[in-house]
Protein backbone atom coordinates (compact mmCIF):
# COMPACT_ATOMS: atom_id res chain seq x y z
CA UNK A 1 0.00 0.00 0.00
CA UNK A 2 1.45 3.43 -0.94
CA UNK A 3 2.44 5.56 2.03
CA UNK A 4 0.32 8.56 2.91
CA UNK A 5 1.97 11.94 3.47
CA UNK A 6 0.43 12.89 6.81
CA UNK A 7 1.33 16.63 6.72
CA UNK A 8 -0.19 16.96 3.24
CA UNK A 9 -3.33 15.12 4.35
CA UNK A 10 -3.57 17.41 7.39
CA UNK A 11 -3.27 20.52 5.19
CA UNK A 12 -5.88 19.16 2.77
CA UNK A 13 -8.17 18.59 5.74
CA UNK A 14 -7.61 22.09 7.14
CA UNK A 15 -8.21 23.74 3.76
CA UNK A 16 -11.40 21.73 3.23
CA UNK A 17 -12.75 22.66 6.65
CA UNK A 18 -12.27 26.34 5.82
CA UNK A 19 -14.02 25.93 2.47
CA UNK A 20 -16.89 24.05 4.09
CA UNK A 21 -17.29 26.67 6.79
CA UNK A 22 -17.45 29.47 4.21
CA UNK A 23 -19.87 27.62 1.92
CA UNK A 24 -22.20 26.58 4.74
CA UNK A 25 -22.26 30.10 6.17
CA UNK A 26 -23.82 31.35 2.93
CA UNK A 27 -26.78 28.98 3.05
CA UNK A 28 -27.25 28.97 6.83
CA UNK A 29 -27.60 32.76 6.80
CA UNK A 30 -30.26 32.64 4.08
CA UNK A 31 -33.26 30.42 4.89
CA UNK A 32 -34.61 30.54 1.34
CA UNK A 33 -31.26 29.61 -0.19
CA UNK A 34 -30.84 26.81 2.34
CA UNK A 35 -34.25 25.32 1.54
CA UNK A 36 -33.59 25.46 -2.21
CA UNK A 37 -30.17 23.88 -1.68
CA UNK A 38 -31.80 20.97 0.15
CA UNK A 39 -34.24 20.65 -2.75
CA UNK A 40 -31.32 20.41 -5.18
CA UNK A 41 -29.63 17.74 -3.07
CA UNK A 42 -32.83 15.71 -2.94
CA UNK A 43 -33.13 15.94 -6.74
CA UNK A 44 -29.53 14.78 -7.14
CA UNK A 45 -30.14 11.80 -4.86
CA UNK A 46 -33.09 10.79 -7.04
CA UNK A 47 -30.90 11.14 -10.14
CA UNK A 48 -28.23 8.94 -8.56
CA UNK A 49 -30.87 6.39 -7.63
CA UNK A 50 -31.87 6.16 -11.30
CA UNK A 51 -28.33 6.20 -12.70
CA UNK A 52 -27.18 3.49 -10.30
CA UNK A 53 -30.37 1.45 -9.87
CA UNK A 54 -28.50 -1.65 -11.03
CA UNK A 55 -25.67 -1.16 -8.53
CA UNK A 56 -28.07 -0.37 -5.67
CA UNK A 57 -29.76 -3.71 -6.31
CA UNK A 58 -26.46 -5.58 -6.62
CA UNK A 59 -25.64 -7.74 -3.56
CA UNK A 60 -21.94 -6.91 -3.77
CA UNK A 61 -22.06 -3.25 -4.77
CA UNK A 62 -25.34 -2.10 -3.21
CA UNK A 63 -23.99 -0.99 0.21
CA UNK A 64 -21.13 1.00 -1.35
CA UNK A 65 -23.52 2.69 -3.78
CA UNK A 66 -25.79 3.58 -0.88
CA UNK A 67 -22.80 5.03 1.00
CA UNK A 68 -21.80 7.27 -1.91
CA UNK A 69 -25.37 8.31 -2.62
CA UNK A 70 -26.34 9.20 0.96
CA UNK A 71 -23.11 9.98 2.81
CA UNK A 72 -21.48 12.02 0.05
CA UNK A 73 -24.36 13.47 -1.97
CA UNK A 74 -27.49 13.27 0.14
CA UNK A 75 -29.23 16.09 2.03
CA UNK A 76 -28.09 14.67 5.38
CA UNK A 77 -26.75 17.10 7.98
CA UNK A 78 -23.02 16.48 8.34
CA UNK A 79 -22.36 19.61 10.40
CA UNK A 80 -21.82 17.65 13.62
CA UNK A 81 -19.23 15.42 12.00
CA UNK A 82 -17.44 18.44 10.58
CA UNK A 83 -17.55 20.26 13.94
CA UNK A 84 -16.05 17.13 15.50
CA UNK A 85 -13.16 17.28 13.05
CA UNK A 86 -12.63 21.01 13.53
CA UNK A 87 -12.78 20.82 17.32
CA UNK A 88 -10.25 18.05 17.68
CA UNK A 89 -8.20 18.76 14.53
CA UNK A 90 -4.76 18.98 16.16
CA UNK A 91 -5.25 15.89 18.31
CA UNK A 92 -6.73 13.92 15.41
CA UNK A 93 -3.72 14.69 13.20
CA UNK A 94 -1.39 13.41 15.93
CA UNK A 95 -3.16 10.18 16.85
CA UNK A 96 -5.05 9.05 13.74
CA UNK A 97 -3.27 6.61 11.40
CA UNK A 98 -2.11 8.38 8.25
CA UNK A 99 -4.34 6.28 6.00
CA UNK A 100 -7.48 7.00 7.99
CA UNK A 101 -6.59 10.71 8.12
CA UNK A 102 -6.33 10.68 4.33
CA UNK A 103 -9.81 9.14 4.06
CA UNK A 104 -11.27 11.97 6.18
CA UNK A 105 -9.30 14.63 4.28
CA UNK A 106 -10.43 13.34 0.87
CA UNK A 107 -14.05 13.00 2.03
CA UNK A 108 -14.10 16.58 3.31
CA UNK A 109 -12.49 17.96 0.15
CA UNK A 110 -15.18 16.17 -1.87
CA UNK A 111 -17.86 17.53 0.47
CA UNK A 112 -16.48 21.09 0.30
CA UNK A 113 -16.24 21.07 -3.50
CA UNK A 114 -19.72 19.55 -3.87
CA UNK A 115 -21.16 22.15 -1.50
CA UNK A 116 -19.59 24.99 -3.50
CA UNK A 117 -20.86 23.61 -6.79
CA UNK A 118 -24.32 22.95 -5.35
CA UNK A 119 -24.56 26.49 -3.99
CA UNK A 120 -23.68 27.99 -7.36
CA UNK A 121 -26.16 25.71 -9.10
CA UNK A 122 -28.87 26.57 -6.55
CA UNK A 123 -28.42 30.29 -7.14
CA UNK A 124 -28.62 29.81 -10.92
CA UNK A 125 -31.74 27.65 -10.69
CA UNK A 126 -33.47 30.15 -8.41
CA UNK A 127 -37.25 29.65 -8.21
CA UNK A 128 -37.01 26.41 -10.17
CA UNK A 129 -36.11 24.86 -6.79
CA UNK A 130 -39.02 26.45 -4.92
CA UNK A 131 -41.34 24.26 -2.88
CA UNK A 132 -44.00 22.54 -5.03
CA UNK A 133 -42.01 23.25 -8.22
CA UNK A 134 -40.69 20.25 -10.16
CA UNK A 135 -37.15 20.67 -11.42
CA UNK A 136 -36.66 19.05 -14.83
CA UNK A 137 -33.55 17.28 -16.05
CA UNK A 138 -33.30 19.85 -18.85
CA UNK A 139 -33.31 22.76 -16.40
CA UNK A 140 -30.72 21.07 -14.22
CA UNK A 141 -28.44 20.31 -17.19
CA UNK A 142 -28.72 23.85 -18.56
CA UNK A 143 -27.75 25.44 -15.24
CA UNK A 144 -24.99 22.87 -14.68
CA UNK A 145 -23.59 23.75 -18.12
CA UNK A 146 -23.93 27.50 -17.56
CA UNK A 147 -21.74 27.39 -14.46
CA UNK A 148 -18.85 26.51 -16.76
CA UNK A 149 -17.18 24.52 -14.00
CA UNK A 150 -15.86 21.63 -16.07
CA UNK A 151 -12.49 21.51 -14.31
CA UNK A 152 -14.18 21.43 -10.91
CA UNK A 153 -16.58 18.71 -12.08
CA UNK A 154 -13.64 16.64 -13.26
CA UNK A 155 -12.01 17.11 -9.87
CA UNK A 156 -15.23 16.04 -8.16
CA UNK A 157 -15.25 12.77 -10.09
CA UNK A 158 -11.54 12.24 -9.38
CA UNK A 159 -12.15 12.71 -5.65
CA UNK A 160 -14.90 10.07 -5.69
CA UNK A 161 -12.41 7.64 -7.19
CA UNK A 162 -9.61 8.68 -4.80
CA UNK A 163 -11.83 8.25 -1.75
CA UNK A 164 -12.91 4.81 -2.89
CA UNK A 165 -9.32 3.78 -3.60
CA UNK A 166 -8.18 4.94 -0.14
CA UNK A 167 -10.95 2.97 1.55
CA UNK A 168 -10.33 -0.09 -0.59
CA UNK A 169 -6.62 -0.13 0.29
CA UNK A 170 -7.15 0.42 3.99
CA UNK A 171 -9.62 -2.41 4.53
CA UNK A 172 -6.84 -4.78 3.48
CA UNK A 173 -4.57 -3.58 6.29
CA UNK A 174 -5.74 -5.83 9.18
CA UNK A 175 -4.09 -3.93 12.05
CA UNK A 176 -5.43 -0.58 10.86
CA UNK A 177 -8.96 -1.88 10.41
CA UNK A 178 -8.82 -3.50 13.86
CA UNK A 179 -7.50 -0.33 15.47
CA UNK A 180 -10.34 1.71 13.99
CA UNK A 181 -12.88 -0.75 15.41
CA UNK A 182 -11.24 -0.42 18.82
CA UNK A 183 -11.61 3.37 18.59
CA UNK A 184 -15.41 3.23 18.59
CA UNK A 185 -16.03 3.56 22.32
CA UNK A 186 -13.21 6.07 22.99
CA UNK A 187 -14.47 8.15 20.04
CA UNK A 188 -17.96 8.25 21.51
CA UNK A 189 -16.60 9.28 24.90
CA UNK A 190 -14.56 12.03 23.24
CA UNK A 191 -17.62 13.38 21.44
CA UNK A 192 -16.50 12.07 18.06
CA UNK A 193 -19.31 9.60 17.46
CA UNK A 194 -20.42 11.22 14.19
CA UNK A 195 -16.93 11.05 12.68
CA UNK A 196 -16.40 7.48 13.88
CA UNK A 197 -19.79 6.46 12.47
CA UNK A 198 -18.83 7.88 9.06
CA UNK A 199 -15.52 5.98 9.07
CA UNK A 200 -17.20 2.78 10.23
CA UNK A 201 -19.78 2.91 7.44
CA UNK A 202 -17.15 3.61 4.80
CA UNK A 203 -14.84 0.82 5.92
CA UNK A 204 -17.64 -1.70 6.36
CA UNK A 205 -19.16 -1.22 2.90
CA UNK A 206 -15.76 -1.48 1.21
CA UNK A 207 -14.83 -4.53 3.24
CA UNK A 208 -18.14 -6.11 2.18
CA UNK A 209 -17.33 -5.40 -1.48
CA UNK A 210 -14.08 -7.42 -1.47
CA UNK A 211 -12.40 -5.31 -4.14
CA UNK A 212 -13.62 -1.98 -5.48
CA UNK A 213 -11.88 -1.59 -8.84
CA UNK A 214 -14.87 -2.61 -10.97
CA UNK A 215 -17.33 -0.58 -8.88
CA UNK A 216 -15.20 2.59 -9.01
CA UNK A 217 -14.60 2.12 -12.73
CA UNK A 218 -18.36 2.00 -13.38
CA UNK A 219 -19.00 5.12 -11.29
CA UNK A 220 -16.19 7.12 -12.93
CA UNK A 221 -17.27 6.11 -16.45
CA UNK A 222 -20.93 6.96 -15.87
CA UNK A 223 -20.28 10.28 -14.14
CA UNK A 224 -17.72 11.29 -16.77
CA UNK A 225 -20.12 10.40 -19.59
CA UNK A 226 -22.91 12.35 -17.93
CA UNK A 227 -20.68 15.40 -17.46
CA UNK A 228 -19.48 15.27 -21.07
CA UNK A 229 -23.03 14.91 -22.39
CA UNK A 230 -24.19 17.91 -20.39
CA UNK A 231 -21.33 20.09 -21.62
CA UNK A 232 -21.59 18.91 -25.25
CA UNK A 233 -24.64 19.67 -24.97
CA UNK A 234 -26.61 16.46 -25.46
CA UNK A 235 -30.43 16.63 -25.85
CA UNK A 236 -30.89 13.87 -23.24
CA UNK A 237 -27.70 13.90 -21.12
CA UNK A 238 -29.03 11.57 -18.42
CA UNK A 239 -29.80 8.79 -20.87
CA UNK A 240 -26.82 6.41 -21.26
CA UNK A 241 -25.67 5.62 -24.77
Amino acid sequence: MPSTDKPLAAQQLRDSLTRLHNARALSLNDASLHERLLGLKRWQVRRLSETYADLLAHPRYGPATEFFRNDLYGPKDFSQRDRDVERIFSTMVKIMPAGALQVVATALELEALSEELDLELTELLGDKLAVNVTLTAEQYAESYRNTGRRRERERQIALISELGEHLDRLVHVPLLYTSLKLMRQPAKLAGLAALQDFLDRGFNVFKHMRGAAEFLGIVVRRETQLMEQIFSPHPAPFNPE
